[in-house]
């Protein structure tokens, strides 16, 4: 990229005359599509090699590892903002929010049982996804109790489609692909795609860690009884998170 290019020409007229022989730097660039990609080079001084007398540069593509990189961040972000949450409504918004970061998806949602336990009313979900229930006609759904998407919190297991089939959907919206995950009995979290998406082993990965993390969240706000056990509420909530690393 134009704006590196003095930052990486400086580097290497820094380092390579000195003794240590690798020198590793990221470097990115755009490719024909507009899309960022990332690279590595290892640049090998062999200065004092007669046949050579330069430096031998490599580079790997690590666009994959940026990535995961990049919303292993996200993630430690938003774990810290959903057990600052000071409600169930508010963990699941921040839970939204964080997944349409983490995983490049516009129509993230949270489900919860309704009150009387026939279904799953949705309750937090980010604004394209509203907006297309607005205007599909249906701007607070709901999924009956012999639905796929309450099959998920029944099994406690994530669930990925993609495809996603036109019967599954309680609403006129142009969903694709879902990863579903499990928030025990307090609901599911939806990470939704318009296209047809191959879900890769990472981005599923994250998906779960968050998933389980905001039900950690949703598990120790029900057991909150009063506000003189906020200190040990939030010592517990620690505990029990599960690190982003």
């Amino acid at each position: 990229h134009p704006d590196d290019v003095e930052a990486v020409e400086e580097y290497f007229v820094q380092n390579i005359g000195e003794s240590e022989r690798v020198h590793r730097i990221e470097v990115r660039f755009r490719d024909s599509d507009g899309e960022w990609q990332w690279v590595e080079l290892r640049a090998r001084v062999e200065l004092d090699t007669p046949a050579i007398e330069g430096v031998i540069v490599n580079s790997s593509d690590i666009t994959e590892r940026k990535a995961y990189e990049r919303r292993l961040s996200t993630l430690h972000d938003a774990t810290r903002r959903i057990i600052d949450a000071e409600s169930k409504r508010a963990a699941s918004e921040i839970a939204v929010e964080a997944a349409r970061e983490l995983l490049d998806f516009s129509l993230p949602s949270v489900w919860y049982p309704t009150d009387d336990g026939s279904g799953l009313a949705l309750v937090a979900n980010s604004e394209e996804h509203q907006r297309l229930l607005e205007e599909a006609g249906t701007p607070a759904p709901t999924h009956d109790r012999d639905s796929w998407l309450w099959d998920v919190l029944e099994a406690d297991e994530t669930v990925v489609r993609s495809p996603l089939a036109g019967e599954e959907l309680v609403a006129d919206v142009p969903l694709q692909s879902s990863i579903v995950l499990p928030l025990g009995e307090h609901g599911v979290l939806g990470c939704a795609a318009k296209g047809t998406v191959e879900f890769t082993e990472r981005a599923i990965s994250v998906a779960e860690i968050l998933a389980r993390n905001v039900r950690t969240t949703l598990d120790q706000l029900d057991q909150r009884a009063a506000p003189e056990r906020q200190t040990q509420f939030t010592d517990d909530l620690l505990d029990a998170i599960e690190p982003v690393v």
